[in-house]
């Protein structure tokens, strides 16, 4: 005759362990993705880091061509193009043409 209260208890235990085994599985995977996240926000920070300094690069050189004369080198080029046929007499005589040799400065 079968011990029915050793069954119900190897019963429990079965239930119990599987139970436990469900537990660890999806602790895995939650531990899992923690980490995946934690990855993620370390690639995301360089990156931004990254971009960060792209941007102030590029905000500085933006001002340093704001300021820099070489904006208006078209403008140079475009006399000395109009004036080529006579360009000696233009940058000694005229008086735009006598601030040429002089402009970058």
């Amino acid at each position: 005759m079968p011990n029915w209260e050793s069954l119900a208890t190897i019963t429990q235990r079965k239930q119990a362990d599987a139970e436990l085994e469900k537990v660890h599985k999806q602790l895995l995977i939650a531990s899992r993705q923690a980490g995946m996240a934690e990855v993620a926000t370390s690639v995301l920070h360089n990156v931004g880091n990254v971009l960060n300094s792209v941007n102030v690069a590029s905000s500085c050189l933006a001002d340093g061509l704001r300021k820099s004369k070489a904006a208006n080198l078209s403008k140079v080029v475009e006399l000395l193009r109009e004036h080529e046929a006579d360009l000696g007499n233009y940058i000694t005589s005229d008086p735009k043409g006598k601030q040429l040799p002089c402009y970058p400065r």
